[in-house]
């Protein structure tokens, strides 16, 4: 089987579903899916943001995914705690290469209320 756990920001795969990310990477191919950088929100511009942040983040999303033993971590880029300011389309054609990528059996993402 193979899962595609898509979040919004990375750790939020963690806190989310790491438990079940490690539960079926034992056994099936499980592909992680960020969708924003996570941290430029912080930032008055998304451009002050240092690029070593922005690696670390990745580094650090890489390093637990393998712990977890998930297959593969994929990075969107999108701009932290700003997707209404993305257009949809921005949104969608991510997920939807990820989708033709991967084939997943299941998809698990964000509880509605938690984003």
């Amino acid at each position: 089987m193979t899962i595609l756990v898509i979040a919004a920001h990375p750790d939020d795969e963690v806190l989310g579903c790491g438990g079940t990310i490690a539960r079926y990477a034992n056994e099936d191919d499980v592909h992680i899916a960020i969708l924003g950088e996570g941290v430029s929100s912080r930032y008055e511009q998304r451009t002050d943001v240092p690029a070593a942040q922005l690696q670390k983040l990745q580094a650090d999303a890489k390093a637990a995914a393998e712990v977890l033993g998930a297959r593969s971590v994929s990075f969107c880029g999108l701009p932290d705690n700003r997707f209404d300011e993305v257009g949809l389309l921005n949104l969608i054609k991510p997920v939807e290469k990820w989708v033709e990528t991967f084939r997943p059996d299941a998809i698990y993402t964000h509880h509605p209320g938690d984003l």
